[in-house]
């Protein structure tokens, strides 16, 4: 029922547009995304940054040459991930299977 609650939570973000969501399908197997998870940060003000996490430790990436590589690795993922509407899909409908 948790996870049919966060499902459903999400799915309600998608549809106000507060999210874009973009699933990758499992048997995508090896993608650029396996290096770890990283958030891409845009602020109103200043220049992009970068929020790497690791097994250790997190970090902010602040040099440019290093935002643009992760800025690449995110396109690069969102080329092979579902399209949003798809993904958004795929998750309601694993929701509801639940």
């Amino acid at each position: 029922e948790v996870r049919r609650e966060q499902f459903s939570h999400v799915l309600d973000l998608v549809d106000k547009g507060r999210i874009s969501l973009q699933i990758l399908p499992a048997d995508v197997g090896g993608h650029p995304g396996l290096s770890g998870p990283f958030k891409l940060l845009t602020p109103d003000i200043g220049p992009d940054v970068v929020y790497a996490e690791s097994v250790h430790e997190g970090r902010l990436v602040t040099a440019p040459e290093d935002v643009a590589r992760y800025r690449l690795l995110f396109g690069r993922l969102q080329a092979i991930a579902l399209p949003p509407v798809m993904s958004a899909h795929r998750l309601r409908d694993v929701r509801d299977a639940l």
